[in-house]
């Protein structure tokens, strides 16, 4: 069997085990890193193990008789002098307002590359030093629903990423190419409005030095979308990952065209790993997956066939165009209706196994 095609199915199987959604789930990763990082601050600052639970005057109430308000107020002064490593600091970005009259420089890492939609005057390609791409952010109104938001780019620093990943990530230099517009300066306020509305899920401004090719270091604005938003999915296997986007689409098309076109418009010299294996996966789905447009393309499909849909295992029954019938392995073999018009099969070991999404 294809090592991809093996991978795809372990990856949707294990994606069964779990009722929610692979954006919740990824979520919830993510929360559960915050929470864990945010109380091993709290026992450093304290200097002791955190009870399990506080009532409203400060007092433990598992017992513990220490006032955990007093011995916070006590050791600030300690922690503000020596403040312990965090898991999330920040290589300290430009903090600044853009100044009116002046020229606008935009760094552009993601779909401002292919697509910049922006009256400049000149571009650059450049990199930002100490930070990493990553497909991590939820987009709920370009590439993807609210019901299921689709996978865009973000770029954090290097050690955010690094602490996220938690030694499962891709390795690579911490090293972000895109390109640097330059907006003339009566255009200026107007870009602003319209980037501020096209990144308005969960982007923040930040201005970062970047090293441009021609030898300048021209300091621009980025828009990060950090791991505190609330549409932040965060890290997964580059299969479940790829999965996700390849089922997914919104107001500005598939998701996996925001991938591709990056892809291609970076080109082989400024590509970093991680999006070469999102492409590389998504190329094989797209190789095995067929759209179901019409009821011959779902045909070959016996009864009892196993069938994967939303990353849930169940077995095929019966197809009723357009609907399809199939029973959920978790479900206690209730006979689910789906209606096939706009999803994707994909077909294994001849179709022995077919994905729907």
């Amino acid at each position: 069997m294809d090592k991809f095609v093996e991978s795809s199915i372990l990856s949707s199987r294990s994606m069964a085990d779990n009722s929610t959604s692979e954006a919740t789930s990824a979520r919830k990763e993510v929360l559960e890193i915050v929470a864990q990082f945010h109380t091993s601050q709290l026992e450093r600052l304290v200097g002791t193990d955190v009870p399990t639970a506080i009532d409203s005057s400060g007092e433990s109430v598992n017992g513990d008789k220490g006032s955990i308000g007093s011995t916070i107020h006590s050791f600030l002064g300690e922690q503000a002098a020596n403040p312990p490593p965090t898991v999330f600091r920040r290589s300290a970005p430009v903090t600044k307002e853009y100044v009116p009259g002046t020229p606008l420089l935009i760094f552009g890492y993601a779909s401002v590359v292919w697509k910049p939609d922006l009256p400049f005057d000149n571009q650059w390609w450049g990199f930002v030093d100490g930070y990493k791409r990553r497909f991590w952010q939820g987009s709920p109104d370009h590439r993807g629903s609210p019901r299921h938001p689709g996978r865009v780019a973000t770029m954090l620093p290097g050690e955010v990423v690094d602490s996220l990943e938690g030694g499962n990530g891709i390795s690579g230099p911490g090293k972000t190419w895109g390109v640097v517009y330059s907006v003339a300066a009566e255009e200026a306020i107007g870009v602003l409005k319209k980037m501020d509305f096209r990144e308005k899920e969960g982007f923040e401004k930040i201005y970062l030095p970047v090293n441009c090719e021609d030898g300048i270091v021209r300091e621009a604005l980025v828009y990060s979308a950090t791991e505190l938003n609330e549409s932040f999915l965060g890290p997964s296997s580059v299969e479940k990952m790829a999965y996700h986007m390849y089922s997914c689409s919104g107001p500005s098309g598939p998701n996996v065209d925001y991938l591709t076109k990056l892809h291609e418009a970076l080109g082989p010299a400024r590509l970093d790993d991680h999006i070469c294996a999102l492409q590389d996966h998504v190329t094989f789905l797209a190789s095995k997956c067929q759209p179901i447009e019409t009821e011959a393309d779902i045909k070959g499909l016996g009864a009892g066939a196993v069938i994967v849909v939303y990353g849930k295992v169940g077995s095929f029954v019966k197809l009723e165009w357009p609907h399809l019938h199939y029973t959920a392995n978790d479900g206690g073999g209730k006979d689910v209706r789906l209606h096939v018009d706009a999803h994707y099969i994909m077909r294994h070991d001849k179709g022995a196994v077919a994905t729907v999404m």
